[in-house]
């Protein structure tokens, strides 16, 4: 959806017309996401290899993502930040990556835009990440070091977020209705289940009570409809709300819109397992997205930014799922074995050689017997991530990606 913004398309259209002819220039002033974003790193690729300057201006005010400075405010009257891109295309083989930036009042930004001119303008000279092509300046020496580490997603599974995601890790829950599936206690969200119930309640009469979902992921007469056949009492569990904030929730689709059932599967009613809670992206200015958790989890844990969506990795997995696990019954009933860690292999047998230790398949290892286990790692990267020199020396990188994890010897 973010792909299909009009300003996308029209820098495609204007780059189409550009290649076309060999030679032009565009200018435009734009939503300032395309710069930065993950899920724009091949617009940029794109742009890096068609024109031989390029050249932002970034005029900040982001209204979303909090100020990267007080007082910061944006051009227009939006919330998105905005930025003016000018991309040349000639016949040099040369290639140039310039960068600009503002951050202060409305009005300040207007003059400084008035008072000078491509040629006055303090550009800075950058060299785009390697891999995902960001309009931003690294330092080569801390970038370099900085990738020799693991990959996070290289720690889970089989290392392939196409397989992994969504069935060893994914986003946190998301109810699209809290005000009426979430609750402080268990009674709380049966009350609100017979209103639903109720034969006497209307949809109105429920929307006009509690902010209810409006996608076409839930449905009034539906959920009443198939709730009303349900055992819907023996899905209420704990969640995962906020920060040292358990609540509860009753775990059906017609409650919890997007339930993530396979991820959640391996934390519902087992309080042995525990999961590792980050983001993928920084809106905000500093890096301190880490907590766990040991029930189902909200994709707003950690932050209610939408571009710091939580994502939850179990450090264990249900070894059986018996009985269909469907619409019906998320909760299912789960055989968990503590040597099934969702861990990568390779990654594990890795740290394990070079600490010069066994690899133990139970929680924790005997260091009395030259042995390293699930658990053992599992803090070690947690450590790894409160760790203030790490988050200091990475702090530009950890706001683009999933952290990258050092192998210790």
């Amino acid at each position: 959806r973010t792909l299909s913004d009009d300003y996308i398309k029209f820098l495609r259209l204007a780059q189409y017309l550009i290649t076309k002819s060999g030679t032009g220039i565009i200018g435009m002033i734009t939503n300032s996401g395309f710069t930065d974003g993950l899920i724009f790193r091949g617009v940029r690729k794109s742009l890096l290899q068609s024109f031989n300057q390029v050249s932002l201006f970034d005029l900040h005010g982001h209204g979303r993502r909090g100020k990267d400075y007080l007082g910061d405010e944006n051009v227009f009257d939006i919330l998105v930040g905005t930025a003016i891109v000018l991309l040349v295309k000639n016949s040099k083989k040369s290639k140039i990556v310039n960068r600009s930036d503002i951050f202060g009042s409305r009005e300040s930004k207007y003059k400084y835009l008035f008072d000078n001119s491509f040629s006055l303008i303090e550009w800075l000279k950058i060299n785009p990440h390697p891999n995902l092509f960001l309009f931003q300046d690294f330092d080569s020496e801390i970038s370099e070091e900085y990738e020799q580490y693991m990959p996070f997603l290289n720690i889970w599974g089989k290392g392939q977020e196409n397989i992994d995601r969504h069935n060893i890790y994914g986003s946190g829950i998301k109810t699209q209705q809290d005000e009426f599936a979430i609750a402080f206690n268990a009674e709380i969200i049966q009350k609100r289940i017979h209103e639903l119930l109720s034969k006497n309640m209307t949809e109105d009469m429920l929307r006009s009570k509690y902010r209810l979902c409006h996608t076409k992921q839930w449905n009034f007469t539906t959920a009443r409809h198939r709730l009303s056949n349900l055992d819907w009492e023996s899905h209420i569990c704990e969640v995962t709300y906020r920060p040292f904030d358990i609540r509860w929730t009753c775990y059906l689709p017609d409650i919890v819109t997007n339930p993530r059932p396979k991820v959640m599967a391996q934390l519902i009613n087992n309080q042995k397992n525990i999961a590792l809670l980050t983001t993928r992206q920084l809106g905000t200015k500093s890096w301190q997205h880490v907590f766990l958790s040991n029930h189902i989890s909200d994709m707003c844990v950690i932050s209610l930014q939408s571009r710091e969506a939580c994502h939850v990795f179990p450090l264990f997995q249900a070894s059986e799922v018996i009985g269909k696990q469907n619409n019906n019954n998320l909760l299912g009933k789960h055989e968990f074995q503590e040597n099934n860690s969702n861990f990568n292999k390779t990654f594990v047998m890795q740290i394990a050689s070079s600490l010069g230790l066994k690899w133990c398949f139970s929680d924790s290892g005997n260091l009395d017997h030259g042995e390293i286990g699930p658990l053992d790692i599992f803090c070690y990267i947690y450590a790894v991530l409160y760790c203030p020199t790490y988050r200091a020396r990475y702090s530009e990188f950890l706001k683009i990606d999933f952290p990258r994890i050092p192998i210790s010897s």
